[in-house]
C-alpha cells in the first residue's frame, strides 16, 4: 500500500495514474514512465520515492538505495525515506546500514512504528535479542493495534526458546486479525515442539482454512498425525501437499517415513529415493533410506548412504533464517 503525499511539481493527475500503475503490480511500467518524469521534473522527491519502491518491488536494491539517496540529499527531513533506505539495505543483507537509517527515521518521527518495527527485526538478525525484543515493544506503543510486530515477538521468543511468550504474542496478532495465516501456522509449530499435537493439529487445521494451498501447513499436519500414529490422515495430507508442489521433498518423505513405522520397507524405500532425487538433501533422508536397504537385506547400498548420511552431517551448518515477511508498508514522500 503506498501513502500519498502532496508534490509541487508533479501534476495530480500524473501522480495518481503511477499511484494505479504502481498498485497493480505493473513496475516495470512505472519505471518507464518515470525515465521522462524524471527528467521533466528532477527534483521531485515524490519521483524518486516512487522509482526507489518499485525497483524495491522489482528487487533491484542497488537502484532502489540510489533513489531514495537522491530524495534525501533533495529533503534529508523527511523520515519515510530513511524508513525505505532501511529497507532496501535490509533486503540488500547489510544490516548495519539498515539499523542506520531506521534510527534516522526514528529521529525525525519517534512515533514511528513501522520503523521500530523494522528496527526490532534487523536487531533479530544480528543476535541483538534484548535490543529487538524493545523495539517490538516500543512500535507497539506508538501502534498498540500493530499486528506485525506481535507475531514478531512470538517469532523472537520461539527462537530463543520462550514458548509461553510466544504462544502469547502469537494469539495477540490473531485476536488483531483473525485471518493472520502465518500466525495460525507458527503456533501449531511451537505446540508440536511442546508435544500438544492436538492445539497443533487445531492451529495447522485452521492455517489450511485460510490457506488451502499451504505446502507447509499441509506437510507440517502430516508429521503431527505421524506422531499421533494417525496415518490415514498423515498419508492424506501429505498426498494433498505434493498436488500441491511435485518439486518439494518434505511430503513424500513423510510418506516414506509412514510406510517404514508399517515395516513396509519397499514402498518406503521408494518414497526415499524420489525424495532424494528433489534434489532437497537431508542427511536423515540417506539415513532413512539405508535403513530401509538393510532391513531389505541390501546391505552394500545400506552402508553407503549410512556413509553419505554422516558426510552430510559433517557439512551441514547452523544460520539463522532471513525474516522478509513481516516489514511495514512501503511510503511514498
Amino acid at each position: 500500500m503506498l501513502q500519498k503525499s502532496s508534490s509541487k511539481e508533479v501534476p495530480l493527475e500524473i501522480k495518481n495514474s503511477l499511484y494505479k500503475l504502481y498498485n497493480s503490480g505493473k513496475f516495470e511500467l512505472v519505471i518507464e514512465n518515470l525515465k521522462s518524469l524524471i527528467i521533466e521534473f528532477p527534483h521531485s522527491t515524490f519521483l524518486f520515492n516512487l522509482s526507489g519502491s518499485t525497483n524495491l518491488a522489482l528487487q533491484k536494491f542497488d537502484l532502489a538505495i540510489k533513489n531514495f539517496g537522491v530524495v534525501c540529499k533533495i529533503n534529508p527531513n523527511l523520515p519515510e525515506t530513511y524508513y525505505n533506505l532501511g529497507l532496501a539495505y535490509y533486503l540488500l543483507g547489510n544490516i548495519e546500514k539498515a539499523i542506520k537509517s531506521y534510527k534516522k527515521a526514528l529521529l525525525l518521527k519517534p512515533n514511528y512504528a513501522d520503523a521500530y518495527c523494522n528496527l526490532g527485526m534487523a536487531q533479530q538478525v544480528q543476535g541483538n535479542f534484548k535490543e529487538a525484543i524493545s523495539s517490538f515493544k516500543k512500535s507497539i506503543k506508538c501502534n498498540p493495534n500493530y499486528v506485525g510486530s506481535y507475531f514478531n515477538l512470538g517469532y523472537l521468543f520461539k527462537s530463543i526458546g520462550k514458548l509461553d511468550l510466544a504462544i502469547f504474542y502469537y494469539k495477540k496478532s490473531i485476536s488483531l486479525n483473525p485471518s493472520y495465516y502465518e500466525a495460525y501456522l507458527n503456533l501449531g509449530n511451537v505446540f508440536k515442539s511442546r508435544g500438544k499435537f492436538n492445539s497443533s493439529i487445531y492451529y495447522y487445521k485452521k492455517a489450511i482454512d485460510l490457506n488451502p494451498k499451504s505446502y507447509e501447513g499441509l506437510c507440517n499436519l502430516s508429521n503431527v498425525y505421524i506422531e499421533v500414529k494417525n496415518i490415514a490422515n498423515a498419508i492424506k495430507n501429505a498426498k494433498l501437499a505434493i498436488k500441491i508442489d511435485k518439486s518439494k521433498s518434505e511430503a513424500i518423505q513423510n510418506i516414506g517415513i509412514i510406510y517404514f513405522k508399517l515395516k513396509k520397507y519397499s514402498l518406503a524405500k521408494k518414497y526415499f529415493e524420489n525424495a532424494i532425487q528433489k534434489k532437497m538433501h537431508q542427511n536423515n533422508l540417506y539415513a532413512q533410506l539405508a535403513h530401509c536397504q538393510i532391513n531389505l537385506f541390501d546391505f552394500k547400498k545400506g552402508e553407503k548412504n549410512l556413509r553419505i548420511s554422516f558426510e552430510k552431517l559433517i557439512e551441514e551448518k547452523n544460520f539463522t533464517p532471513n525474516m522478509f515477511d513481516n516489514f511495514g508498508q512501503i511510503f511514498l514522500v
